[in-house]
């Protein structure tokens, strides 16, 4: 701060008051550059860094997934999973060993300039009586990220 010693103008009060020194403060505005965006954890660099090298087309668009669980939230669907408190080992996942399509990580991304919203979940393939193979995951993960689209993008979803 600077302190600056500044000269009033006399009062003419009956010509016996003299100038008196009064003291101001002149604070300088000090611009600090904004804080760097925090280092991106492990997980979210290996997320960021595979999905810029996977094409585009052969993924999802979130904007489609978005639509599709609006679209399809609260239909009950026609299959059930049977119970299983102790799969026989087959069918149980396994942690220790490099076994491919057990748990899949599934992450939803969405980009703005130099911030990014990552949600992450596990997901595993189920067989349905058609024959068709669907993706089980958490929904809260995919609610959580549209609504940051929405916001990002300024729509309402």
């Amino acid at each position: 701060m600077a302190l600056r010693l500044a000269l009033g103008n006399p009062p003419r009060l009956q010509g016996a008051l003299r100038a008196r020194p009064l003291a101001t403060v002149n604070s300088p505005l000090i611009l600090a550059k904004p804080p760097s965006p925090p280092p991106l954890r492990p997980l979210d660099r290996f997320i960021l860094e595979t999905l810029a090298s996977t094409p585009s087309t052969n993924r999802t668009a979130l904007p489609q997934l978005v639509q599709q669980y609006l679209d399809r939230s609260g239909n009950a669907l026609d299959a059930q999973l049977p119970y299983e408190s102790h799969p026989s080992p087959s069918r149980r996942v396994s942690f220790s060993t490099n076994q491919g399509g057990c748990v899949h990580l599934i992450a939803h991304v969405v980009r703005e300039s130099d911030r990014n919203k990552i949600t992450v979940s596990s997901g595993f393939a189920v067989d349905t009586l058609d024959g068709q193979s669907i993706l089980v995951t958490c929904a809260h993960v995919l609610e959580e990220v549209r609504h940051f689209y929405c916001v990002v993008n300024g729509t309402s979803c």
